[in-house]
């Protein structure tokens, strides 16, 4: 009981620190303050179609053995993180989006893929153990989906939004053998969403609007009057969240995340403070030797947790516009790098609890005898 009361202070106290509401202080400058490049390690594809989303789902003990989920109008496909191997598929005709939540904590936690196809959603269980996928029944599931994102609250309770236009309608998720869909209070945002994403730490939605803001409904259910950050994308499509730094008596500078902006017309990623919302810098993904850049974009995955390797400390995904689509991939750590920005702990999104920092290899210590 001790553990649990000390956790959620921690937790709210995480939330508290650094956070300001937007309407006691001004939203961050239109413009990003740097510029950098991250160089694309690795590609999956190509695609027989435009791919409309890209989402991560973290393994329970092997970080490499995590997986990148592909959705395309054929469905979605899930590639190993580490060789790119196919390790599983679902056919979803006209599949528009895909998201990844966490049903309880830890190793044990469920991972349930949403993937909003022909105008509905389905629920797709991933086994921790072979990867493999399993539908879920579903009730009270809304129809008509576009846009949407999902994620827990504060207290651990799914929540899912569905956006249309400005209104921004809440559901309940509660994952047994079936999946049930309960239906909440809907909302109204200043600005025409064109995507969303859930901060798990406080339950708090981030909002991608279409006239290049971000916007913020808190728990209570409102949208905060004034934007949470501006930025200058022409084309503002997908948001993503990064949370880092969540070490207990970490460093104030490298906590508690990051927020993505897409700005699908010319492939720059913009990044904000999670915490108050002041402009990081934007970053585009450059060609390595065998691995091109990204011109233009038509989707962005952002997942954070140990996928292992390069993508330790998170991983960034860009989906490339025309024929022959592909998904390049780049870790996480070199995007922030790259704007001169420190990076903590990554979190787990299984337990976000705050970490312990962790072992990056063999360390040896080497006295100087001066003789």
């Amino acid at each position: 009981m001790a553990r649990f009361v000390a956790m959620v202070l921690i937790l709210a106290a995480l939330s508290a620190c650094g956070r300001k509401e937007a309407a006691q202080s001004p939203a961050a400058p239109a413009e990003p303050v740097a510029n950098g490049e991250v160089v694309a390690a690795d590609q999956l594809g190509p695609f027989a179609s435009e791919v409309s989303d890209v989402a991560f789902w973290t393994n329970t003990k092997v970080p490499f053995q995590g997986l990148v989920l592909i959705a395309t109008t054929d469905g979605v496909t899930a590639f190993n993180i580490e060789d790119g191997e196919t390790v599983g598929e679902v056919e979803a005709a006209k599949a528009t989006g895909v998201e990844v939540v966490y049903s309880g904590s830890g190793a044990t936690a469920r991972g349930i893929a949403i993937i909003a196809a022909n105008g509905g959603l389905r629920f797709e269980e991933i086994a921790n153990d072979t990867r493999a996928f399993k539908s879920l029944a579903s009730k009270g599931a809304p129809t008509n989906v576009g846009a949407f994102c999902a994620g827990p609250d504060r207290d651990g309770a799914l929540k899912l939004f569905v956006i249309s236009g400005k209104n921004i309608a809440a559901y309940s998720l509660a994952i047994n053998d079936d999946v049930t869909v309960t239906a909440g209070a809907n909302t109204k945002a200043q600005s025409d969403i064109t995507n969303c994403v859930v901060d798990p730490v406080d339950g708090t939605v981030f909002l991608a609007g279409a006239d290049a803001a971000i916007y913020r409904l808190a728990s209570d259910g409102a949208v905060d009057a004034a934007p949470f950050a501006k930025s200058g994308a022409k084309k503002p499509s997908a948001i993503g969240l990064a949370l880092n730094g969540l070490v207990e008596g970490g460093a104030t500078e490298e906590c508690c995340g990051q927020l993505a902006l897409l700005d699908a017309s010319d492939a720059r990623v913009l990044l904000f403070d999670r915490d108050d919302g002041k402009a990081i810098g934007a970053v585009r993904l450059s060609s390595s030797f065998d691995v091109e850049g990204v011109a233009v974009a038509t989707a962005m995955g952002l997942g954070y947790g140990n996928f292992g390797g390069v993508y330790r400390d998170g991983v960034l995904a860009l989906a490339t516009d025309g024929d022959t689509p592909h998904v390049r991939l780049a870790p996480l750590n070199g995007a922030l790098d790259a704007l001169s920005t420190p990076m903590g702990e990554t979190a787990d999104p299984r337990a976000l609890s705050p970490q312990e920092p962790t072992d990056d290899g063999l360390i040896i210590n080497v006295d100087l005898v001066n003789e």
